[in-house]
């Protein structure tokens, strides 16, 4: 846990290490607190008692996390409802279920040709049991290999996320001396 954001999210940051003590990747995300029996939003200055522990310096990503805003249209890649296996113990779908739709966008030789960079993820409204998401995909502006996913909850007609994925060339370094 880093700090608070916008007064109402918990910022925890992660960086993870092989086993030779080297960085191979580091995130930063932002959390709310949900009711559950309301589904509302607790702002952390409602819960007592709550302390973040003091970590000066330590973060993920430097950088802020910010809103994303991706504009309409796109190609619809497929649908797919929430099955059981899909879902948290607060009854709508794993963050982890999501970022496998947003790696399902792309077709297999993607990932052949090319490594993900990095994925930044807004998730704007949970999708629970049996309803069905569609995700789009569509390339963003210029630069080449960013793309934007987004899954619509068409049982709701509300956009549950919203992700921008960097790919990069493979870059394979033979081992020769």
């Amino acid at each position: 846990p880093k700090t608070y954001q916008q007064k109402l999210f918990f910022i925890r940051d992660f960086q993870l290490f092989n086993e030779r003590d080297c960085l191979i990747a580091a995130a930063s995300s932002a959390w709310v607190v949900i009711d559950g029996s309301t589904r509302r939003l607790v702002p952390p200055q409602k819960l007592e008692g709550l302390r973040l522990p003091n970590t000066p310096g330590e973060h993920g990503l430097d950088e802020p996390l910010e809103k994303i805003a991706l504009p309409d249209g796109g190609e619809e890649r497929f649908r797919q409802k929430v099955r059981y296996s899909d879902l948290d113990e607060v009854g709508h779908m794993n963050n982890g279920r999501y970022v496998e739709r947003i790696c399902d966008a792309f077709e297999l030789q993607t990932y052949e040709k090319q490594e993900m960079a990095w994925i930044q993820i807004n998730f704007d409204k949970e999708t629970r049991y049996n309803e069905e998401l569609a995700v789009f995909r569509q390339p963003m502006g210029d630069e080449d290999g960013l793309f934007g996913i987004k899954g619509l909850n068409l049982s709701t007609n509300a956009r549950a996320f919203e992700a921008l994925v960097k790919f990069c060339p493979i870059n394979i370094t033979l081992g020769m001396d």
